[in-house]
């Protein structure tokens, strides 16, 4: 929602702390929910991990 974007802009404005808070828990979002495409060779999905 809108709000739910001008609450994580001023996190981000408000200090480091808040917009390094959101960066992991971006980076462990991405982490959890990481497949393979299907079809995908396991070249290319180490690859995109990396």
């Amino acid at each position: 929602t809108a709000k739910d974007l001008w609450d994580a802009l001023e996190r981000q404005m408000r200090g480091s702390e808040y917009g390094e808070q959101d960066r992991k828990d971006a980076i462990l979002y991405e982490y959890e929910t990481f497949k393979d495409i299907e079809g995908e060779q396991l070249l290319d999905t180490h690859l995109r991990y990396l």
